[in-house]
């Protein structure tokens, strides 16, 4: 199947040699050898062509030349992403590696259940020896066959002068490494000054990986989107978070959701937003404490002031907690006066939008809620803003 800008012309175009591209994105799902083949061949006419996509297509030893070869004839060419191909071949790997090695005009590579941790620290040595690769964005996930050496040595890499020093965005969710790939990954973020996101969400890092946050997020001064999110990160996890935070100053968004965290836990990481002046984004999605342990979540927006977005989807506490949060965001001097963001379930915002009017208009203050534009504006008597949510 091929998807484009122009998916009818792509489609009939395959086999057609005097077709000339004309869009800007190609997506290929469950093309075969054949096909893929004669698109990559019109590929090559030139155009401009700035993102191809291969997902569950014939990509192999026959079609990697083509694929070279069409990336050399668009200088456009920002983006490569290849998913879920069989990678099982030695000269497929060695076309990719030759790629990395040449290549100065892809700006991204992504790829995911396609290459082994072997292939990975191959092509990370080849873009390594490429002083001329235009490469910003990596993203590797669910790498196959991972060992501990393997995933050190892709840690190695990646922190090396000649990596780090140009790669801004960095996506190694689910990518099956060691812990002490990634400790080595987050540590060497203390002299960082070029990595500005970095997703390691679904690894079971645990604590003693996260150690190093307060020295990390204290001392770092690029990196702008951190997610943890679905690892093992615990009490003496959120600790340290908690304290790199209050000495962090260019951290804007940091997702936490589906770790293992209790009430206390929250609690812990207020401490650390209270004196946080810079995160905008907080993910929290997936907590599972219930019943009077919810006032933990309303103490985050006594201390996190500068939130603009907070999500909380799938969180059962969130029902017992509203009443909590709605006091916390009205109190005078101390609520969130700026727009804020929540993130809940449909069911949530019901319930929230209800408790507010029962509460506050019996108070005399406004209330008036958009269901179009699921945004929640309450003014108190004296007609001031007291909270501008959108949900």
């Amino acid at each position: 199947m091929v998807e484009s800008e122009s998916d009818t012309m792509c489609a009939n175009a395959v086999g057609c040699m005097n077709f000339t591209v004309n869009f800007s994105t190609v997506k290929l799902r469950h093309t075969s050898s054949k096909k893929l083949v004669a698109l990559l061949r019109l590929l090559e006419t030139g155009g401009e062509l700035r993102n191809l996509i291969v997902k569950e297509s014939g990509i192999g030893k026959r079609t990697l030349p083509f694929l070279g070869q069409a990336l050399q004839a668009h200088p456009t060419l920002e983006t490569l992403a290849i998913y879920s191909i069989n990678s099982g071949s030695w000269n497929i790997i060695k076309q990719l590696v030759r790629i990395m090695a040449k290549n100065t005009v892809l700006q991204a590579f992504l790829t995911s259940d396609s290459l082994t941790v072997s292939d990975v620290v191959l092509m990370l040595e080849a873009l390594g020896r490429n002083p001329a690769s235009s490469i910003r964005r990596l993203a590797i996930t669910h790498m196959f066959r991972h060992s501990a050496e393997g995933g050190v040595k892709v840690a190695e890499l990646l922190t090396s002068p000649s990596l780090s020093a140009r790669i801004e965005v960095l996506d190694l969710g689910e990518s099956r490494l060691s812990n002490i790939a990634f400790k080595i990954l987050l540590d060497s973020l203390v002299t960082n000054r070029c990595l500005l996101d970095l997703d390691l969400r679904g690894n079971a890092i645990d604590d003693i990986v996260v150690n190093g946050m307060p020295n990390m997020l204290a001392k770092n001064r690029a990196l702008q989107k951190l997610s943890l999110k679905g690892n093992k990160i615990r009490r003496e996890g959120v600790k340290s978070i908690a304290a790199g935070l209050a000495k962090n100053t260019t951290l804007r968004w940091l997702d936490l959701s589906l770790n293992p965290l209790k009430a206390e836990d929250i609690a812990e990481l207020s401490k650390g937003l209270e004196a946080n002046h810079g995160l905008r984004f907080l993910g929290l999605n997936g907590l599972k404490f219930m019943l009077d342990q919810g006032s933990s979540v309303a103490g985050l927006f006594y201390a996190a002031r500068h939130l603009t977005e907070v999500s909380l989807l799938e969180s059962p506490v969130m029902r017992q907690a509203m009443k909590n949060i709605i006091t916390a965001l009205a109190l005078e001097g101390r609520g969130i006066k700026a727009r804020l963001k929540l993130l809940f379930g449909e069911r949530e915002i019901a319930d929230f939008v209800g408790k507010v009017r029962k509460s506050w208009i019996a108070q005399g203050a406004s209330v008036d809620f958009n269901e179009d534009k699921r945004r929640l504006i309450m003014r108190g008597k004296d007609g001031k803003l007291v909270f501008d949510l959108e949900f």
